[in-house]
């Protein structure tokens, strides 16, 4: 089994292989950067927590946004119907986006679920890496305040 490279390892926090009594990792495994931040105690574990949900959410949005093909039924019509998981995640997606703004919800979207490193998150807002890794540690610091202290009707 071949290792990554010093060049992967510079931008990504790897796992070697583990199987033991508390793993069972078969291959060499990219660390998320959530869990990169919770690690480092850059972020508490009610942050964490907040934001693992909050994921949960972005990704239903996400997954669900198209229908997709069916080839059982010819000419149905009548349109898409989201179902409603999809519209309870697009309500709590409002919710929040409604009081921390759709720029930080976009930092977010762009942080929990596609995982971008700090150096492409940077450039895509024009700053360096560390800067783009402390606007995104204080917006999910905030996400505990609008999960669980009933302002976003609890995520």
């Amino acid at each position: 089994m071949t290792e990554p490279s010093g060049f992967f390892r510079q931008h990504h926090a790897v796992e070697a292989p583990a199987i033991d009594g508390a793993h069972f990792r078969q291959h060499w495994s990219v660390v998320p950067k959530l869990e990169q931040l919770k690690t480092d105690r850059a972020i508490s574990w009610s942050v964490w927590l907040a934001a693992v949900e909050f994921r949960r959410v972005l990704e239903i949005v996400l997954m669900d946004q198209w229908k997709p093909p069916s080839f059982d039924h010819v000419g149905g019509g009548g349109g898409f119907d989201p179902g409603p998981r999809r519209i309870d995640a697009l309500k709590r997606k409002a919710i929040v986006r409604g009081h921390i703004g759709s720029w930080a919800v976009d930092l977010l979207e762009l942080h929990l679920v596609a995982d971008l490193p700090w150096e492409d998150l940077g450039r895509r807002y024009g700053v360096h890496r560390s800067t783009a890794r402390r606007w995104t540690i204080h917006t999910l610091e905030v996400l505990p305040y609008v999960v669980w202290r009933g302002n976003a009707e609890g995520l």
